[in-house]
């Protein structure tokens, strides 16, 4: 009898491992300072490629950025100086799905995925005095504590692009459609308002966004491709639970997982090795300019 408790016992801890080992998603590229917080106080690298884990605190320093895919297909662009945690992050393509995210200093610029479009209740972004709330969104969270606050007043900002989001503390909620910008004080017992103008710093963000937008739609290919896939395994899956019965459904979508979480691996180092190659070629063709420039220079001093 204590055998079996103890194999029970052990077969959920591993399942526990395996779901807790699954990424939330990846950094696709950064610049600059950008440093990695696991949940068990371990920093480690990051770089192009880095896998993600929920607990993770990513943070980029005054002269870093980072872009990173998530496994639903969302798409999070930290600013610099920015400190976001991955608090709770669940994509298994079921109502259980979310994701939870905590900016506790910076701006960071969030195209939702499938969770924010098909369970939008189950996706937020805390900040230290407000939540955020989405209905399919293209969004631009800010929150600047009252001792960093030099550019803009303290307290959580919210501008949409596309979609609507909702703005909410103790003292009430505001719904942000697009072109809106939102704003509730830090220190002030007051609800969330709209903005006339969104604050300038906005404006900087959209010039550094036009400058990564082709980046940024390559990513966006890559994840239709990698979610088609995702589908595809899912649909074969049910096939084959229609020709053998439904005997056994739960050993059939526990296999069906691990497939998933298999095949989602395989396609992120498929795609660390494709922005490899790409990085290679760019470094190679800003050489070439270079040489270039430097035999023109020495041309024109002859």
């Amino acid at each position: 009898m204590k055998c079996i408790v103890f194999a029970l016992w052990l077969l959920c801890a591993m399942a526990q491992s395996a779901a807790a080992a699954t990424p939330a998603g990846s950094i696709d590229s950064l610049a600059g300072q950008v440093t990695i917080l696991g949940k068990d106080g371990v920093s480690r690298a990051a770089h192009a490629g880095t896998s993600l884990f929920e607990g993770d605190l990513i943070e980029s320093g005054a002269d870093g950025w980072a872009l990173l895919d998530m496994d639903d297909g969302a798409t999070l662009t930290l600013r610099a100086a920015t400190r976001l945690r991955i608090d709770s992050y669940r994509f298994e393509g079921d109502a259980n799905d979310n994701s939870v995210l905590s900016l506790l200093r910076g701006t960071f610029r969030a195209v939702t995925g499938l969770i924010g479009r098909t369970a939008r209740s189950n996706y937020k972004v805390v900040t230290p005095n407000a939540t955020i709330g989405v209905r399919g969104t293209d969004h631009e969270p800010a929150y600047y504590p009252p001792d960093e606050s030099g550019e803009a007043e303290p307290g959580t900002y919210d501008k949409v692009n596309a979609g609507e989001t909702v703005l909410r503390n103790a003292d009430g909620e505001t719904a942000i459609s697009p072109g809106q910008a939102a704003f509730v004080h830090h220190l002030r017992r007051e609800r969330p308002r709209l903005l006339a103008t969104a604050p300038a710093f906005y404006q900087r963000h959209a010039e550094f966004d036009r400058g990564i937008a082709d980046r940024l739609q390559r990513l966006h290919e890559r994840q239709q491709q990698r979610l088609e896939q995702r589908q595809q395994l899912r649909q074969r899956r049910m096939e084959k639970q229609s020709e053998h019965g439904a005997g056994r459904p739960r050993q059939n979508e526990r296999a069906t997982q691990r497939e998933e979480r298999q095949n989602a691996l395989a396609e992120q180092r498929r795609e660390r090795m494709a922005r490899e190659v790409e990085r290679r070629g760019e470094r190679a063709q800003e050489g070439q300019v270079r040489r270039g420039e430097g035999g023109s220079h020495a041309h024109r001093t002859r």
